[in-house]
């Protein structure tokens, strides 16, 4: 019998290591005789005000801000984390974000590229700051990644046409459109997708480096 793959696993924006895991029990329970899914929480607080004025305070990978253009403050410090963090708890296989862990998800695809069997991008987008567009190849020369891309025909954070946009730089990429928004699908459909894509990544992928 395979041993599982370990899958790294980056939340989206306000969210955490702990809340990403208890939303996606369902999937890990759906993929528990493939894969072990580890979470690590972002680098930096993130908090957002809501309507009636209270704050929701969570993590994050980056905080954006624009004076002129985009940038994300945070972002280097979260990838030498994540570099760290891969080469002092790994082997990994893979790497699965949501949102904004799908952004990050993405280009850590491109730096180690090498290293990586397989990313799982959910409601993901390609990065709006030039320092880590710019680790993006060319679309004529797409990374080579077993990539599964997710996305929502309702999702009015991170549009299809986003999500679509980010699987153009990967080779040969798997993509999977579901009804829902801005969400992580727990139907029984996506999760036979999932299964499937990773199964294969186990029967076919090389040994595991990340």
């Amino acid at each position: 019998m395979n041993p599982k793959l370990r899958v790294l696993c980056l939340h989206g924006w306000t969210s955490s290591a702990s809340k990403f895991s208890s939303y996606l029990n369902p999937l890990q329970r759906a993929c528990e005789d493939v894969a072990e899914l580890i979470f690590v929480d972002g680098c930096h607080a993130a908090s957002i005000t809501l309507g009636n004025g209270e704050e929701t305070k969570g993590r994050a990978w980056w905080n954006m801000v624009r004076d002129g253009k985009v940038r994300y403050v945070g972002a280097k410090e979260s990838f030498d984390f994540l570099h760290k963090t891969i080469q002092e708890t790994g082997p990994y296989d893979g790497i699965l974000g949501f949102s904004q862990g799908s952004a990050a998800t993405g280009a850590l695809c491109a730096s180690l590229h090498d290293k990586i069997k397989f990313a799982v991008m959910l409601s993901g987008f390609l990065p709006r700051d030039e320092s880590l567009r710019d680790l993006f190849p060319p679309k004529y020369a797409p990374l080579d990644v077993r990539s599964l891309h997710v996305c929502g025909e309702k999702d009015e954070v991170v549009r299809k046409c986003q999500t679509l946009e980010m699987a153009e730089y990967f080779k040969d990429p798997k993509v999977h459109i579901h009804a829902g928004g801005h969400i992580v699908p727990s139907d029984e459909e996506f999760y036979s997708v999932l299964k499937d894509f990773m199964m294969s990544a186990l029967e076919h992928g090389p040994p595991s480096s990340l």
